[in-house]
């Protein structure tokens, strides 16, 4: 009897070992799962707040957990989720947190519409997001004045900053040669390149000091384009283009391109446009990089030199010279197609500038030009002579530049509304707004 007692109990004792663990298990298993993800609740600003940029927007919340809250952050996004101010970060290492922090938003870009102040919460466990909309409104547009660079000789130049009444405020002898010249409003900058060996010169259109400086490369060191959007997209006579930000740093540079130069230059939210041309002048081709990355999308050998480049609905605007013609095409990176719009005989094409995606002017040595790109129409704008020009938007305004003499008109009605004459040359002219 006692040996069938013993060995009950002998039998019994691994199932109840193995029973505790189950239940020890079980009840680890529940005091885990009993922890509630962070509890946010965001006080300011109230859902649908408005603020004009650029401004400050205050933040108030809490966070509660029953667990210690491990880091906490603070975002403002816009609808693909990238933050438009600097993101405030937070490792409050207790259960409760209470938020009262500042975003600055500066960024003068930033459109009119509904953006997301994104709270997150993580406990290491858990993560919990909670929002509100705030909406934007965005600042008006605003013409401040105007930069003209003149050439007295060929050694230096002179770049005079003008107010919006063309009463200058700055003028001042730069002791270089120039190439080219850019303008960014919204970093408030003035990029000037200077010839062999091509450097880029930044200026504080505020202060009118050199910021920084970025030199070419070798072994053929000039810059060949220069364009100016959210960031400065350059050329060079090596073949290869770059972008800068607004801190001077190298974000993208394209692959080298060997026994080839780039002569002409532009670029969209999502190409770098670009004329490659041999260094024996002899083949000229369009080659399309992806902004991003630098890479290339597709190259196309062409017949005839491109003058200028014009992007618009994401498409290229190629403007083309040969002996006996000019030739207007358009090329679409998407289905990679090239399309011959119009052929201009006994034309040659100096520059170009563009109204909107479908109005575009065409300056000739002997007149000015209007392309419509909706009916694919050329016809006569102005029977006069100018090198170059500019386009003000806001205004409604063209700058046109012959020689010394700027004229100012009025698009629609295309009547002299002013006239400026420059005691030296006149190699570029730029618009400066408010952002």
């Amino acid at each position: 009897m006692k040996s069938s007692i013993t060995s009950q109990a002998m039998f019994i004792r691994p199932i109840m070992l193995v029973l505790a663990i189950i239940i020890l298990l079980l009840f680890s298993c529940r005091d885990v799962s009993d922890y509630s993800a962070p509890v946010i609740v965001i006080f300011q600003p109230n859902s649908g707040h408005s603020l004009q940029v650029p401004d400050t927007l205050y933040v108030k919340g809490e966070v509660d957990d029953n667990r210690v809250i491990r880091s906490v952050t603070v975002a403002l996004v816009n609808k693909d989720k990238i933050p438009v101010a600097p993101v405030r970060y937070f490792n409050p290492e207790t259960s409760y947190f209470k938020i009262s922090t500042y975003l600055v938003i500066s960024d003068k870009s930033l459109k009119s519409g509904g953006y997301n102040l994104v709270v997150t919460a993580s406990d290491g466990y858990q993560v919990r997001q909670a929002s509100v909309t705030v909406n934007m409104i965005e600042t008006p547009l605003t013409l401040l004045g105007y930069v003209a660079v003149t050439e007295p000789l060929s050694f230096k130049s002179v770049i005079t900053r003008m107010d919006s009444n063309f009463e200058t405020d700055t003028s001042f002898v730069f002791p270089k040669s120039f190439r080219l010249s850019g303008m960014s409003s919204l970093w408030e900058q003035f990029f000037f390149v200077s010839e062999t060996p091509g450097v880029i010169h930044t200026f504080s259109t505020d202060t009118w000091e050199i910021v920084r400086e970025y030199a070419a490369a070798p072994p053929r060191p000039e810059f060949t384009g220069l364009w100016v959007d959210r960031h400065l997209v350059f050329s060079n006579l090596n073949g290869d283009a770059g972008i800068l930000n607004n801190y001077g740093n190298l974000v993208v540079r394209t692959p080298p391109a060997g026994g080839k130069t780039i002569q002409c230059l532009a670029a969209d939210d999502k190409y770098i446009y670009a004329e490659h041309v041999s260094l024996n002048g002899a083949e000229t081709e369009l080659t399309v990089f992806y902004r991003p990355t630098g890479v290339i999308r597709i190259q196309r050998l062409l017949h005839q030199d491109i003058t200028v480049l014009i992007p618009f609905d994401d498409k290229v605007l190629i403007l083309s010279n040969t002996t006996e013609k000019a030739i207007i095409s358009e090329y679409d990176p998407g289905s990679l197609k090239l399309t011959e719009l119009s052929v201009l005989e006994n034309v040659r094409i100096i520059s170009a500038l563009k109204i909107d995606d479908h109005l575009f002017l065409i300056l000739t040595p002997e007149k000015v030009l209007m392309f419509n790109r909706y009916h694919n129409q050329v016809t006569d704008y102005l029977h006069a002579t100018y090198q170059f020009g500019k386009y003000d938007s806001l205004n409604n305004y063209l700058y046109l530049v012959n020689g010394n003499v700027l004229d100012v008109i009025q698009f629609v009605t295309s009547n002299l509304v002013h006239q400026l004459v420059f005691d030296d040359k006149l190699v570029d002219f730029h618009i400066i707004y408010n952002k």
